[in-house]
């Protein structure tokens, strides 16, 4: 239970709907429903309403006892408490079911 952030940098622009889905799909591989539904619920709901242009940063944050802070180019951000839902969220690049072992190996790479 360490701080942990992750910082993506957006190489297309993408609209808020197709970003939240992205999220949500990707929490799924590990997570199926009901699992964490209040919690992917507001992620989506925040991410929903956002749009991440090409070059933004989104910096996503665990805060340990707190939980996970994410921010859109710095123009929007919310808190998701819990420290399991955290984990969840790592899990789509860490785990066993993750978005592919290339960019596992790559996020890897620079720890």
């Amino acid at each position: 239970d360490c701080p942990k952030r992750l910082e993506l940098v957006m190489e297309r622009t993408v609209d808020g709907k197709e970003m939240a889905e992205a999220f949500r799909a990707a929490i799924r591989l590990n997570y199926p429903e009901p699992a964490f539904g209040a919690e992917v619920g507001d992620l989506v709901q925040f991410l929903g309403g956002q749009e991440a242009r090409k070059g933004d940063h989104i910096v996503l944050t665990y805060v340990p006892g707190v939980g996970l802070h994410c921010d859109v180019a710095g123009r929007a951000e919310v808190l998701i408490k819990g420290a399991q839902f955290s984990r969840a969220f790592w899990d789509i690049y860490l785990g066993k079911n993750n978005l592919g072992e290339e960019i596992k190996k790559g996020l890897a790479s620079r720890l």
